[in-house]
């Protein structure tokens, strides 16, 4: 199989689990945990993001709070990012902390 159509299948089936709004978790889960289960599977455990996929760093520190909070609660301007809309105020608090934190590492 050419290489090409694998990458794109990888990054396909990558990608598909970067839609979903699944709330069907345990309450007071920490932020890195929320993190783990929200965001990690697109943006990776470090935060880094894959350039060869398209999704940017969210450890690099240059968001404010409130833009990450928007960016959560309501996705961003390319439609790419699942929206968390039945997200807690809460949730969202300790996954913009655990963001901040990896930010400095």
């Amino acid at each position: 199989m050419d290489r090409r159509i694998v990458l794109l299948i990888v990054a396909l089936a990558s990608l598909s689990a970067c839609g979903r709004d699944n709330h069907n978790h345990p309450d007071n889960l920490s932020g890195k945990a929320l993190f783990e289960l929200h965001c990690a599977s697109c943006h990776g455990a470090t935060g880094k993001g894959s350039f060869m996929l398209g999704v940017p760093a969210n450890n690099d520190g240059h968001l404010l709070n409130v833009e990450i909070r928007h960016k959560i609660q309501h996705g961003n301007v390319k439609g790419n990012m699942p929206v968390f809309e039945a997200m807690s105020d809460d949730e969202v608090n300790k996954i913009i902390k655990y963001i901040n934190q990896l930010s400095h590492h």
